[in-house]
């Protein structure tokens, strides 16, 4: 069973070679068969030279770049470029190798496997400004799509196989694509799971919690509206 897993970075000079190294070394102790796909998007520092280095570097990890700072169209290049029979969604900063070894056992009965930062189990030591923007997020979700699990965001496994022709399909970039996805695998009735992971951030947000507010307001908004028309939902 090969796993290919997608990691997205953007300026990411100063962090790159540590996380990639210490993930890599991990995955290797494990004795996992897999690729390592660093999905570099319109860096304007030395991102992408360091990223190639560590391709050269190790033998598993390869480089796509992109020339537009865009992490949604990011995971989707990744995800299609992957060969792997699941695809791990992990970011630079917030990755867990226990995760893939518990969710893997989860597959067997689920199409995928959200670690959720509200699931049961879960441990979220971020600011409480950022709790709240992801809680008023999951509620947004139940709310416009009738989402049943509780996060979209961060640290996933998909059957590459069952989501394949949904990632094509997507629409979505910017900061809501895998958040789309998930949303069509439940409209497809695919079995997506879900459970508690401790998320622990490696260094402070870089983004604005407000601007990316309104940007993703609007995009859910943009996104109810092409999902009822392609699925005749209400």
């Amino acid at each position: 069973m090969k796993l290919s897993i997608i990691i997205p970075v953007y300026n990411e000079e100063k962090y790159i070679n540590r996380y990639i190294s210490q993930l890599v070394n991990k995955l290797n102790k494990q004795g996992f068969d897999y690729e390592l796909i660093i999905c570099e998007n319109g860096s304007k520092d030395k991102t992408l030279f360091k990223a190639k280095s560590l391709s050269r570097r190790f033998k598993h990890v390869s480089v796509i770049s992109n020339s537009q700072a865009n992490y949604g169209l990011a995971v989707k290049t990744g995800f299609l470029a992957a060969k792997g029979e699941y695809l791990i969604l992990f970011d630079l900063d917030y990755w867990d190798v226990s995760f893939i070894t518990r969710s893997l056992k989860m597959m067997k009965d689920n199409d995928a496997i959200v670690g959720s930062k509200w699931g049961k189990g879960a441990k979220d030591t971020r600011s409480c400004i950022r709790k709240l923007s992801t809680l008023i997020f999951s509620i947004l979700l139940k709310i416009l799509f009738g989402m049943k699990i509780s996060d979209t965001h961060g640290i996933k496994i998909i059957n590459r196989k069952k989501f394949l022709p949904l990632i094509k399909k997507c629409r979505m970039t910017k900061d809501i694509f895998d958040t789309e996805l998930l949303i069509r695998g439940e409209y497809e009735y695919l079995n997506i799971g879900e459970f508690g992971v401790k998320i622990v951030e490696k260094r402070k947000s870089r983004s604005s919690i407000a601007k990316r507010a309104i940007r993703t307001l609007r995009d859910l908004y943009n996104l109810k509206i092409f999902l009822n028309k392609e699925y005749g939902r209400l």
